[in-house]
């Protein structure tokens, strides 16, 4: 009982006397009632365990509302960006946009507030829109000037490296789209229709390349079976297979040359094959090669093995892509 007492005590001033509450913090009323971004400023607030912090999460604000903006502006412009109304590829240059403009950079910001509340920083920062505009601008036309000469460098090329060439100026296109929507929403009177028009002209060169090339495959007879999953793939990449060898000079050739090693393991039969791929023009030049090593089981025959190492490149192919597979893409 005595024991029971004592214990009671000691909790009881460890109560009173080692506990203390913390003491309560008090945001100022600025944070909760920031200014609302207008035609001449951009506002957001954020909070952190320090100033940057603080910053980086008022800046993320203001480019998350930018990206909702720039998402609505693109809905009113996508009739003259997309493909045949394909709704997905829509909904992916929207995806894409919006993602672009949620990374933006902002070299021009002012603190409008900070306070220090408890251990926490809390700013509203203010971005001059008129700054950022002349930013991105800047940014914007040195992005076109690079894709143009990308572009110019695709003429006169084979059709591989023609191929190549208008991938790399698509890519560049996707970013620059992105700031042409973010800047017709900073300043409704900037128009970018001329400018979708020519970069939905490249994706549709880019389209029409690729349809008109044409892949002829010649497998030795290792490797017959690994030529039906290339063969597929480059169908549904909406590429042709000839049966015939033809020196037009869209004809691109796919050598596939293979080497088979048989094993046996508990009771299993086993192949191993290693595939060469070789690309070459229709005059005989090398474009690229690669090669894998490919393995395929079977409780039955060697047969079912090797049918089993044809399924595989296919699934390799369904990983990596076709194109990476016949070694157009590193």
């Amino acid at each position: 009982m005595r024991y029971l007492l004592s214990l009671a005590l000691v909790i009881f001033f460890t109560g009173c006397f080692g506990s203390s509450k913390p003491e309560p913090v008090s945001y100022p009323n600025w944070y909760f009632n920031p200014p609302k971004s207008d035609s001449m400023y951009l506002y957001g607030k954020g909070e952190g365990y320090s100033e940057k912090e603080a910053v980086d999460a008022g800046l993320n604000r203001i480019a998350s509302t930018l990206s909702v903006s720039v998402e609505s502006s693109f809905e009113s412009q996508k009739n003259i960006y997309q493909v045949g109304g394909q709704e997905e590829y829509t909904r992916n240059v929207s995806n894409n946009i919006k993602s672009n403009v949620a990374k933006i950079t902002f070299n021009n910001y002012e603190l409008f507030n900070m306070a220090k509340v408890g251990d926490k920083i809390v700013v509203v920062v203010k971005v001059d829109r008129e700054k950022l505009f002349a930013g991105k601008k800047k940014e914007y036309d040195s992005s076109k000037r690079k894709i143009s000469d990308l572009y110019k460098l695709s003429k006169n090329k084979s059709i591989i490296e023609k191929l190549n060439k208008l991938k790399e100026v698509n890519k560049a296109s996707n970013k620059a789209v992105s700031l042409a929507f973010l800047l017709n929403t900073l300043k409704d009177n900037y128009k970018i229709e001329s400018d979708l028009k020519t970069f939905e002209g490249y994706k549709k060169e880019e389209r029409s390349v690729r349809s008109s090339i044409k892949f002829y495959i010649k497998a030795d007879r290792n490797s017959k079976l690994l030529a039906e999953p290339i063969r597929v793939a480059l169908n549904k990449q909406g590429m042709k297979v000839i049966n015939n060898f033809s020196k037009n000079k869209n004809v691109v050739q796919i050598f596939l040359k293979g080497r088979d090693k048989k094993a046996k393991a508990m009771g299993r039969k086993i192949i191993k094959t290693t595939l060469n791929i070789t690309l070459k023009t229709n005059r005989g030049n090398v474009l690229s090669s690669n090669k894998l090593t490919l393995v395929g089981k079977s409780s039955f025959d060697y047969g079912q093995a090797k049918e089993s190492v044809s399924k595989n490149l296919a699934k390799q192919i369904n990983k990596d892509g076709v194109m990476t597979i016949i070694g157009l893409e590193r």
